[in-house]
């Protein structure tokens, strides 16, 4: 439905442009008349933002993790619901640039309001894996936050979050296919010490976690420097107090992104439980 939605904008910008050449729509992107940008960057962002799993779209991608195999979890958060936000960038900020500015500032909520609530639902979840759709589902939000900043840094700063955010949720993603594979189960309420069963597993799952709650040196710290100077810099340069706030808010909610991780680490790797565990005859 998604990948439809976004074919119908494409096939209207291209109608209206001329052609679906970059320089075509580049150049004639002024003789789309205006009722007719609002409905193609509607579907743009609707269709983009089913891939991106952004909030209220995002429905499917905790089942999707749930049921896929390692390896395709594995791809699917760190590749392919980030190409979600690339598409944007590449087809709404660089195609139909425009009209952008107008409506950034609801790219912007939307972005906070995706960060905050994946954060939440990945609290409360049991099954490893659906830790991580969550968290795809949060960090996802930062890409969206940074895209509705207008600012340079910003969108920059987004786009390195997309690289980052697939190194760290590969390694946790193959984490858990290691630890579903030893234990034979995925969930943390049955886990517990495997530090010491399987401690090359624990430090690289460790370094996937520093990447994605933002820790120096990581990528993920980087990303988020940028992309966080980038939001407070629009705020200070417009005078605009909602986007402070919001900032302020996007700030508590990567406090959020590390306590759904360390709590996941500690009860997976820490947390003392009695259950025998199958299959680790030695470290992994």
């Amino acid at each position: 439905m998604g990948a439809v939605v976004l074919l119908l904008g494409l096939l209207a910008m291209g109608f209206f442009a001329g052609g679906f050449d970059y320089d075509t729509v580049r150049s004639h992107a002024g003789q789309i008349p205006a009722k007719w940008m609002t409905v193609i960057i509607f579907a743009l962002v609707i269709g983009l933002g089913v891939k991106l799993a952004a909030f209220i779209l995002h429905i499917w991608l905790p089942y999707a993790h749930a049921e896929a195999p390692t390896p395709i979890s594995a791809l699917l958060s760190p590749a392919m619901i980030g190409i979600g936000a690339y598409g944007l960038l590449r087809l709404w900020l660089e195609l139909l640039v425009g009209d952008y500015s107008q409506y950034s500032i609801y790219i912007y909520f939307w972005g906070l309001a995706t960060m905050i609530y994946g954060g939440a639902m990945a609290m409360m979840q049991d099954d490893i894996k659906k830790v991580l759709a969550y968290s795809s589902v949060s960090q996802m939000g930062y890409i969206l936050f940074g895209l509705g900043s207008e600012s340079v840094l910003g969108i920059s700063g987004g786009a390195f979050m997309y690289v980052s955010h697939g190194l760290g949720k590969a390694i946790l993603f193959m984490m858990a296919g290691a630890i579903i594979l030893q234990t034979g189960t995925r969930s943390m309420s049955q886990l517990g010490g495997l530090a010491g069963k399987m401690p090359y597993t624990a430090v690289i799952a460790m370094i996937g976690a520093l990447t994605i709650m933002g820790i120096p040196p990581t990528s993920g710290f980087m990303s988020e420097w940028i992309l966080f100077t980038g939001i407070l810099q629009t705020a200070v340069d417009h005078g605009d107090s909602l986007r402070a706030a919001a900032f302020g808010f996007g700030i508590l909610a990567t406090v959020l992104s590390s306590a759904y991780i360390l709590w996941m680490y500690k009860r997976i790797f820490f947390w003392k439980n009695t259950r025998t565990i199958r299959q680790c005859n030695g470290p992994k």
